[in-house]
C-alpha cells in the first residue's frame, strides 16, 4: 500500500519525512514487502538525492528499525557506522547466498507451506543493492586498522566477495569497485601506521 501510495505522485511525495518513514519499516532484505520499499527508497534518492547516508536522522530510522531484531547494531551512528552490520546475518548471507539472486514477481503463490518458507527466507537475506552502499559507506569512514579489522569480523568484506558471483551484473561491479576501494585503503593505512 505504501509503495501504491507513494507511485500516485512520487516528486511530490519525495522528502525527507517520508523517507525516514519508509526507513522505519524497511529491513534491508529481499522479501516481497521490502522490494517494494527498496524502489521507494531508489526513487527518493534519483527524485531528490536522498538517501540512508543524507543525514542523522535518515540513518537513525534505519538502525533503530534494525537494531530491533540486531540489538548490537543500535550503537552505530553515521559518523561511525561499523555495528550496523551484524556478524550473524553476514555470515548467514555468506553462506546461503542467492546466485541466482532472481528478481520474483509480486504474485508468487505462497499459498503452500514450502513457499511460506521460502518468503520467510527471503527476509533473511541481505538486498545486496541496499547493503554494498553501507559497506562502501563503512570503507569511507575507516581510518584505523582496527576498522577495516572489524569489516573483516563481522563478514562484511566475506559478502562483499560473495556478491561477485551474483548474476546482477550492477551488483557485481558494485562489489568489484568496494574491493577495489577495500585494497587501496588498506594499503594507505598500513603505510600509514608503518613508515619505515
Amino acid at each position: 500500500m505504501i509503495y501504491h501510495l507513494f507511485m500516485i505522485n512520487p516528486p511530490r511525495n519525495t522528502s525527507e519525512s517520508v523517507l525516514i518513514g519508509i526507513l522505519s519499516l524497511y529491513m534491508g532484505s529481499r522479501g516481497a514487502a521490502d522490494r517494494l520499499l527498496i524502489k521507494v527508497v531508489e526513487r527518493i534518492d534519483s527524485e531528490k538525492s536522498l538517501n540512508l547516508l543524507t543525514s542523522d536522522e535518515i540513518w537513525n530510522s534505519f538502525r533503530n528499525n534494525w537494531s530491533r531484531s540486531h540489538i548490537e547494531t543500535l550503537s552505530s551512528s553515521l559518523q561511525s557506522p561499523f555495528a550496523l552490520i551484524e556478524a550473524d546475518t553476514s555470515r548467514r548471507n555468506i553462506l546461503e547466498f542467492d546466485v541466482e539472486d532472481a528478481v520474483e514477481t509480486d504474485d508468487q503463490d505462497y499459498t503452500t507451506l514450502k513457499a511460506t518458507a521460502r518468503m520467510k527466507e527471503k527476509y533473511e537475506q541481505y538486498e545486496p543493492s541496499f547493503w554494498l552502499p553501507v559497506i562502501a559507506y563503512c570503507l569511507e569512514k575507516a581510518t584505523h586498522q582496527s576498522e577495516l579489522m572489524s569489516l573483516i569480523n563481522n563478514f562484511a568484506f566475506g559478502y562483499v566477495l560473495v556478491c561477485l558471483s551474483s548474476t546482477r551484473e550492477s551488483v557485481r561491479r558494485m562489489a568489484v569497485n568496494i574491493l577495489l576501494k577495500w585494497d587501496h585503503l588498506s594499503e594507505v593505512i598500513y603505510l600509514a601506521g608503518n613508515p619505515d
